[in-house]
């Protein structure tokens, strides 16, 4: 990504109110159940866009480390279950090697729910879409 490590971690660290803004074509809302809506513990319920194979989602972080740019989170409720039996991700921001920009690792673990559709290819489209979409909207602010 040719965005700053830390412009990154900034917009995650705001992502309720900044994804809904940056991503409409994603997200309809992110709105904060419990916690102040970016530290460990917080819960959140996403609402994806219309269209999207997955109306919505509860989170809950489980991980949120500013130092190391990282958070972690697990699903526990939502339409995130007709495909998953569980979902529980990690997202580390860290500054790229040689050069500008960022590198943005997501590991996620999950047991999929026998025969469902969606699998590992369709989060990686949609993880490419947002982070390539993420890049282009904080580039466009600078």
């Amino acid at each position: 990504m040719k965005s700053s490590p830390q412009k990154i971690w900034e917009a995650i660290n705001d992502l309720p109110n900044f994804a809904p803004k940056a991503f409409p074509q994603v997200f309809d809302s992110i709105v904060v159940l419990e916690g102040d809506g970016n530290s460990m513990g917080t819960v959140r319920k996403i609402k994806y866009a219309q269209g999207s194979p997955i109306a919505s989602v509860t989170e809950k972080l489980d991980v949120v480390d500013d130092e190391k740019k990282t958070i972690g989170y697990t699903f526990t409720d939502g339409d995130v279950f007709k495909f998953y039996k569980s979902f529980k991700a990690t997202v580390v921001v860290s500054p790229m090697v040689k050069g500008d920009g960022a590198l943005m690792k997501y590991s996620g673990e999950f047991e999929r729910v026998e025969d469902a559709i969606m699998l590992p290819d369709s989060i990686e489209e949609f993880l490419s879409f947002s982070l390539r979409t993420l890049d282009n909207h904080l580039l466009q602010q600078k």
